[in-house]
């Protein structure tokens, strides 16, 4: 893999073979120094510095439903209220879920992070459902968003709250176990076994002053 440094907190990987970029992809979302590295595919048409990087892929866990309404039919009707859905975890049916349902689903990192969502069905039940997401970085406990800390967040000068204290953030959106934050990348193939015509690459922007990687 190649690293080229684009612009602030902007970086070009280059990989010698599609199946490491894919790989990497599919295993995130990764951190460095705990703040979120936000990875996105460049194709030949793209310019890497203007490239979009508001998206980013989180296994999302979602508790409060009664086993009986774990059906893809309710997780993609959740998942559309949060972002994208991108993957269930099963398709088999509520038993094969547990007590929560796992997707993934890339949510724009530029808000703050979903924590509760209110849903009725179509005969008229209606569930609050709560979220937790599997290796969560580094976000504020003030405004709920990526890329900072409380101990720096603009709001807290405007908010008699205090993280901690009846904040609708915490640490409880960290999901326990299955996930973590590790950032070390899947093991990569060296650059003698890339194929002559293959470089996919994919552009990446830390949240975090400076990002080296």
């Amino acid at each position: 893999m190649e690293i080229t440094f684009l612009e602030h907190n902007r970086f070009l990987l280059k990989f010698f073979h599609s199946v490491d970029r894919d790989r990497v992809l599919e295993s995130g979302p990764w951190a460095f120094e705990k703040s979120l590295l936000v990875l996105a595919v460049v194709s030949d048409n793209d310019n890497p510095a203007e490239v979009d990087l508001t998206w980013c892929d989180f296994h999302i866990r979602i508790h409060g439903l009664p086993i009986g309404k774990m059906t893809t039919e309710i997780a993609s009707f959740i998942a559309a209220k949060i972002g994208r859905l991108k993957d269930c975890d099963s398709s088999k049916g509520p038993l094969s879920w547990g007590s929560f349902m796992r997707l993934r689903v890339a949510i724009d990192v530029t808000k703050p992070l979903p924590r509760v969502l209110k849903i009725r069905t179509v005969l008229g039940d209606e569930h609050t459902v709560t979220f937790t997401y599997e290796r969560l970085p580094n976000f504020c406990y003030l405004c709920g968003k990526l890329g900072h800390i409380s101990k720096w967040c603009d709001s807290r000068f405007q908010s008699v709250v205090c993280p901690g204290e009846n904040s609708p953030y915490g640490p409880w959106l960290r999901a326990v176990g299955r996930g973590d934050s590790r950032t070390r990348f899947p093991q990569i193939r060296e650059p003698q076994m890339q194929p002559p015509l293959a470089r996919p690459r994919f552009t990446s922007r830390s949240h975090q002053t400076p990002a080296l990687v």
